[in-house]
């Protein structure tokens, strides 16, 4: 069994984010928050395959849950990806590696594509999730090698 930690930080002014947590197509975790910009741990003992997954997928926002004065943003809600340890290796500074998937909200999006503007269907470099969709965080098992691997190819 492998030891793992995800820490998420809830940002919001009305309603809380709401995720679920899945390590390799399993879901581990419903997570609730309760208190805006306090993280919360989520521990998880898992059987680690050779490949691994780690995927957040964000949920339940509404077009009311953010809030615009004209084109500038007011408050938003967001979940921020603090950190993830596998085995009690931090993967902070590997987290811009995780590939973020939004779903769009109407009729923004549609708004967005009537102006010329190209929504991404993916995003790297990405710990904060504006929208609802999925962040995944790939890794090989045993860690350490990957880890060292991994590092010294983002520096």
């Amino acid at each position: 069994m492998s030891h793992i930690k995800i820490i998420l930080e809830p940002r919001y002014v009305l309603n809380p984010p709401q995720a679920d947590i899945y390590i390799n197509d399993e879901k581990l975790a419903i997570c609730e928050f309760m208190e805006t910009h306090i993280p919360v741990t989520f521990d998880f003992e898992v059987d680690l395959l050779d490949k691994n997954t780690i995927a957040i997928n964000r949920h339940s926002k509404t077009n009311r849950d953010t809030v615009m004065s004209g084109n500038k943003t007011i408050s938003d809600q967001t979940l921020h990806i603090k950190n993830i340890f596998i085995e009690k290796v931090p993967m902070e500074s590997l987290l811009h590696i995780g590939v973020f998937y939004p779903d769009y909200p109407e009729p923004w999006a549609t708004q967005q594509r009537e102006q010329g503007i190209t929504l991404v269907k993916s995003e790297t470099y990405r710990s904060d999730l504006y929208h609802n969709g999925t962040w995944n965080f790939k890794f090989e098992n045993p860690i350490h090698p990957w880890f060292f691997t991994n590092i010294n190819v983002s520096f």
